[in-house]
């Protein structure tokens, strides 16, 4: 067990031994004198405690092993709490079927017993916070002075230094995150000369956008194989990184410049191991290189699919990114050696890009859905998103197009000079479309299914809690069961099938 895996589990047993006292406190203390029978603590509370911590334990064990979530520390807290709400839910659970199976379940107060649960998520939540923000301050991380090789391009040098000191870094393998406590900034032009004296004392090399854009292909040679880990920057350099732009992980500003390079294979399909913001600010800066090719947003049901369709899988593969839209293929992304890779849900994608588009001058242009939902959305983006620039709002006719009528969608597609083509056919329609029109549309395809009808406020999208605990999927049910009962009964239970088994390590 690592070191951190230790402090957590440490936290997790005392706060839920704090929770028990806690809730017996309330109940033959605080509340013993409002009961028409006041009572003592019953000894059978003495050995249920035992009971509470092993099961507690057994749960932290398999949470630990199959989640494969980011370290305790960098979440945020409402994280924090839908894990704690999770776990507690199961652990009273457990606690029922034993008092039932063993013939005691008369012998325990509901009072405890509810006491028990809230109390436990609440001092969950608070030690894993307090104790997060020590590590995070470095206390438990260790003293150690971290070197960075700063290499910039004109007149970057003062801005970086600031938002690097101001926002510090993250080491994904290591999953903390330090402050920078020394930078050595060095232009472009002087890397070959300089890397081979820092590589002995240096920790890692921090390269612009700009200057990887202008340094040579020796260089960038040089700095791969020097072995130590490379930076980079999330947004432009010419100002600050205004905080909502920062990943949401311990306050960084930096991810390894590998990561959206690298793919990982789920049921055959190769999914992007990415972060929604990282992925958004990818294709915004890289609209020029993506023209002509199309991105998927891969959900359990269309992975499935593909998984069973060699064809279907051929399109998904195809894409320049694949995005996992949903949480167990994010949590199989991690399980396969990606800590840092989470769902990118297409609604979510969608409301980032349409905050952002403004200020990276890039256009919209909408190809799908009803028309209703169509002239809704357009009515809510400008609303919502004040700026953004929607070259074109088309709602084609439910039935396949003749030649004609497609060269002429395409056409007034090309003629609008959008930027990002979005296309909310529904998968696997959208996936085909996108496929059939590669290299013809002079734009970014993205094929987001029901991100219109969301944004449209056509279709209610779940509570943030409900997506937080990956029952998304289960309010979608309510909403129209009619049709998602057999997909949901159908591909959850291949999935759940297909994916048995630890994934190999990358």
């Amino acid at each position: 067990m690592k070191r951190f895996e230790k402090v957590l589990l440490v936290i997790t047993l005392l706060s839920e031994l704090l929770a028990y006292g806690s809730a017996l406190f309330m109940r033959y203390v605080v509340l013993n004198p409002l009961y028409s029978n006041p009572t003592r603590i019953p000894q059978f509370y003495k050995m249920l405690v035992i009971v509470v911590l092993l099961v507690r334990f057994l749960l932290f064990a398999y949470f630990n092993r199959n989640q494969a979530d980011e370290p305790f520390w960098r979440q945020e807290p409402m994280d924090l709490f839908v894990t704690a709400v999770r776990q507690h839910g199961l652990l009273l659970i457990c606690l029922t079927l034993y008092l039932f199976f063993i013939g005691s379940e008369l012998q325990v107060s509901r009072t405890v017993m509810g006491f028990l649960i809230l109390f436990g998520i609440l001092y969950d939540v608070l030690s894993r916070v307090l104790v997060g923000k020590r590590i995070r301050q470095g206390k438990d991380a260790g003293g150690k002075e971290t070197k960075v090789l700063l290499v910039y391009e004109g007149e970057e040098k003062d801005t970086l230094e600031a938002n690097l000191l101001r926002y510090g870094y993250r080491i994904p393998a290591k999953g903390i995150h330090l402050d920078i406590t020394a930078i050595h900034p060095i232009p472009v032009g002087s890397v070959s000369d300089y890397l081979p004296l820092y590589v002995s004392s240096g920790d890692y090399i921090y390269l612009s956008s700009k200057a990887k854009k202008r340094i040579s292909e020796g260089d960038c040679y040089m700095i791969q194989e020097s072995g130590l880990p490379l930076i980079q920057e999330l947004s432009y350099h010419d100002h600050p990184l205004p905080e909502g732009r920062v990943v949401s992980c311990g306050g960084s500003a930096a991810v390894l410049d590998t990561f959206l390079k690298e793919t990982c294979d789920v049921l055959g399909v190769k999914f992007t191991a990415s972060e929604c913001y990282e992925t958004v600010h990818y294709v915004l800066t890289h609209t020029e290189e993506l023209k002509g090719q199309y991105i998927c947003f891969s959900n359990v049901h269309t992975t499935v699919m593909a998984h069973d369709e060699e064809d279907y899988r051929t399109i998904l593969n195809g894409a320049a990114l694949v995005m996992p839209d949903g949480k167990p293929i994010a949590a199989r992304i991690r399980q396969s050696g990606y800590p840092e890779a989470e769902r990118v849900a297409g609604p979510d994608f969608m409301d980032a890009v349409f905050r952002l588009s403004a200020e990276y001058g890039v256009s919209h242009y909408f190809y799908g859905a009803s028309q209703e939902t169509i002239e809704q959305l357009g009515l809510r983006l400008k609303e919502r998103y004040p700026g953004i620039s929607i070259a074109g709002m088309v709602s084609p006719p439910f039935r396949e197009l003749t030649d004609e009528e497609d060269e002429e969608a395409v056409q007034a597609i090309n003629d609008s000079g959008a930027s990002l083509i979005w296309i909310g056919l529904g998968a696997p329609k959208q996936e085909k479309w996108m496929a059939s029109h590669q290299g013809r549309v002079n734009g970014v395809m993205l094929g987001v299914g029901a991100g219109f009808d969301f944004h449209a406020g056509t279709i209610k999208r779940a509570p943030k809690v409900l997506q937080k605990l990956g029952l998304e999927w289960l309010y979608r049910l309510f909403q129209d069961p009619k049709r998602l009962f057999k997909r949901y009964l159908v591909t959850n239970t291949k999935f759940l099938l297909y994916t048995r088994g630890k994934p190999e390590q990358k």
